[in-house]
């Protein structure tokens, strides 16, 4: 199923964002948040360079809103 999600990059983007809104909204190490970070890794499987860079530049965003 997951590689069905990385041939259309738009998908991508939805599917991040909410694993990383998440991620932000509930404590590291929570059930919810292990779950996510074990589905990113199996949709990063899929197509590694693509969701790499998206995830990257995702987190670069989420410290910079976190340091104002």
């Amino acid at each position: 199923m997951w590689k069905i999600v990385t041939q259309v990059p738009e998908l991508i983007d939805i599917v991040l964002d909410s694993f990383i809104h998440r991620s932000v909204t509930n404590r590291i190490g929570s059930p919810t948040v292990e779950i996510m970070a074990d589905t990113a890794v199996a949709l990063a499987s899929a197509n590694v360079q693509l969701v790499a860079k998206k995830v990257i530049g995702r987190l670069g965003r989420v410290r910079l809103w976190y340091l104002f």
